[in-house]
């Protein structure tokens, strides 16, 4: 019996720009640059979540779980299209 890979729990937190008042790195509603973090494997990651938007974050850290625990990540199961195809369905 194989143990089930648990994703580690994704932390969004805040570097705020040069002269904001803020301090706590949760905020939601600035326009600061928004970054990820997570422990794995003991071992800590931090990475850019290159978003300005707190709801945008989430959905980077949701994926990066989802990528860790082996669940198939949304709405990537289409398999690409030729140029081909692309164009017969433009033109449609």
């Amino acid at each position: 019996m194989t143990t089930p890979t648990i994703a580690p729990t994704i932390t969004i937190f805040v570097r705020y720009a040069e002269g904001f008042k803020q301090t706590r790195e949760d905020f939601k509603q600035c326009n600061c640059k928004k970054h990820l973090r997570w422990s794995h494997n003991g071992k800590q990651f931090r990475k850019a979540a290159g978003t300005r938007s707190w709801a945008e974050a989430v959905q980077r850290g949701r994926e990066i779980e989802d990528r860790l625990s082996g669940r198939p990540v949304e709405g990537k199961t289409e398999a690409p299209k030729s140029v081909d195809e692309a164009a017969r369905l433009f033109l449609r």
